[in-house]
């Protein structure tokens, strides 16, 4: 009978463990919601890499298949950090080739004409079917909410998950020192290139998007710490037609700097902002750090980052621990960090600084 109770008083201890740990860091997730909170996926069977081999020159340490969702974080090179979990329950990280990977998110014009973006998985359960090429074209919803022919659909740029209107359509050409290149992500500080079909990280600075902005005024964050998203509008009006939504977060090229509004390009989609939508950042950066929970950077916890270093902030993301970041600085409890062109904060306690 003792030990009966033993036994009795260790499961319920276990049961309050489990409690507790669900209220602080939330349930575990389910593969399907991994594979939602994905914006990348692998096209073929994909080799991983061991941690310390950042160039991919040493054998794999595993192959996961193709169609795995996973996490990226950007790497040297063409080369990117992934993190994974498999249908068959297996996960880690490594670094694997970037041409292993495309987007899982499908860019199309909505119903009601305006551009938007959507992971394939939620796609596929409201409209049927998910585009072979990630872009949906202009969707024509019937009386029964299906989508239009997808074989109309017109093929997607390899550089860009999303497609917009032809309203806010306009080539931004980019050059770093005499060659025009390709880009793949904008940063504060850096920004990832494609130049001959190879990514190259390059100081932001180094690039010439043609703006008439001041140096110090042509990049920045788009700032809305309430809403979480401001309207891009075709024209320098707050009467204009209203083009999208750019979300919290978002590094942008500012092309032309006025004191109301501002013309930028978020991701290809070119427009103006109110000037107050917009904040400028220090583009010195202090190093990197891992995302962490408790000084662990592994397992599956994500971390929330916001728009401002508040907590009553728009949440502007959610990365999973050991995800590397830049780190800006630590003002009052919070760090500005910045991670595949999304700039914002997060709690001190929850990143681990590397050397």
């Amino acid at each position: 009978m003792k030990k009966n109770g033993l036994c009795k008083l260790a499961i319920k201890f276990l049961l309050v463990m489990v409690l507790i740990t669900n209220c602080f860091i939330g349930y575990a997730e389910t593969l399907d919601e991994w594979n939602r909170s994905c914006r990348n996926k692998t096209v073929r069977t994909t080799p991983v890499y061991a941690i310390g081999d950042s160039q991919c020159l040493k054998e794999p340490v595993t192959t996961i298949p193709a169609n795995t969702y996973v996490k990226v974080h950007s790497g040297p090179e063409g080369i990117v950090g992934i993190y994974y979990r498999t249908s068959d329950g297996s996960s880690g990280n490594g670094w694997t080739h970037r041409s292993n990977l495309k987007f899982a998110v499908v860019g199309f014009i909505n119903e009601d004409g305006f551009a938007d973006d959507m992971h394939e998985l939620d796609f596929r359960d409201k409209y049927g079917y998910i585009p072979a090429d990630g872009n949906a074209g202009n969707l024509n919803a019937s009386a029964n909410g299906s989508a239009s022919n997808p074989s109309t659909s017109k093929p997607s740029s390899p550089s860009s998950s999303k497609k917009t209107s032809s309203a806010a359509k306009e080539t931004v050409v980019v050059r770093h020192g005499d060659e025009a290149v390709q880009l793949a992500r904008l940063g504060v500080a850096t920004s990832a290139v494609l130049l001959n079909g190879e990514e190259k990280v390059v100081p932001t600075s180094e690039l010439d998007f043609g703006s008439t902005a001041e140096k110090e005024k042509q990049v920045a964050v788009i700032h809305a710490p309430k809403t979480g998203k401001c309207t891009l509008r075709a024209k320098a009006s707050d009467s204009s037609k209203a083009l999208q939504k750019c979300k919290a977060g978002t590094v942008v090229m500012v092309l032309e700097y006025g004191r109301n509004f501002c013309k930028i390009s978020d991701d290809g989609d070119v427009g103006y902002v109110q000037t107050d939508c917009l904040k400028w950042y220090d583009a010195e950066t202090e190093g990197t750090g891992l995302l962490s929970y408790n000084g662990r950077t592994t397992g599956s916890t994500t971390i929330n980052v916001r728009n401002t270093s508040s907590g009553d902030s728009a949440k502007i993301a959610e990365w999973p621990t050991g995800t590397e970041v830049e780190v800006f600085g630590l003002e009052k409890g919070w760090y500005e960090i910045e991670y595949d062109g999304i700039h914002g904060f997060v709690m001190e306690k929850y990143l681990t600084l590397q050397d």
